[in-house]
């Protein structure tokens, strides 16, 4: 909801793709992806050789991103207090954009049978660039590509359909999401079906 906040999604199996990013729907939690809106780092297929800063949905390509593989490791900094994010692959700046400023969520999809990411925070004075210095090159996007999306109808669409994957009377408030998403590690394996869906 505000502050600086820098997170790594350490890529340990890749098998084929996946968006790494932020949404502002925690309707994305366990949703196969597709249209859910948010600003994601996209990893590329693995026989594409790029990867892409997706907005508004998946495979909305809006700028060419190095291609990621297992092994690697996405960075992401959200600026919330000023509405923007950056992204990095293994301590590289790759490029970043403008977001509403509204509360927002950390999330990945995995995609394939044994895909497998950790999410871990970071101090925030570790991300390899800072936004001053980049916010007035063409690595980043200035153009709010949100402005035109109506907040309203979109949460009345996503937000109904949202089972919190906290349940059963356990605590789903933001402050033990956080705890639970930014503590030590945070992994997840797809170790029963293929198309997982993404975690929020």
């Amino acid at each position: 909801q505000q502050g600086v906040h820098f997170v790594e999604f350490i890529m340990h199996s890749l098998q084929d793709e996946q968006w790494c990013g932020v949404t502002c729907f925690a309707s994305r939690a366990g949703c196969r992806g597709g249209d859910v809106p948010g600003c994601y780092y996209y990893s590329g297929r693995r026989h594409h050789g790029q990867g892409a800063l997706d907005l508004i949905r998946e495979r909305n390509h809006r700028m060419t991103f190095a291609h990621v593989k297992s092994g690697d490791t996405i960075g992401l900094l959200l600026d919330a207090d000023r509405g923007a994010a950056l992204f990095s692959l293994n301590g590289a700046f790759q490029g970043g954009c403008r977001l509403p400023q509204r509360p927002m969520y950390f999330c990945t999809a995995l995609d394939v049978y044994k895909d497998s990411v950790e999410l871990c925070k970071r101090p925030w004075e570790e991300f390899p660039v800072r936004l001053e210095d980049v916010i007035d090159t063409p690595q980043f996007l200035n153009e709010n590509f949100f402005e035109k999306e109506d907040w309203d109808a979109l949460d009345a669409r996503e937000n109904p359909h949202w089972d919190p994957f906290i349940s059963d009377g356990a605590d789903d408030s933001p402050q033990a999401l956080e705890q639970l998403l930014c503590g030590e590690q945070f992994k997840d394996d797809t170790s029963k079906s293929g198309d997982a869906g993404a975690l929020c």
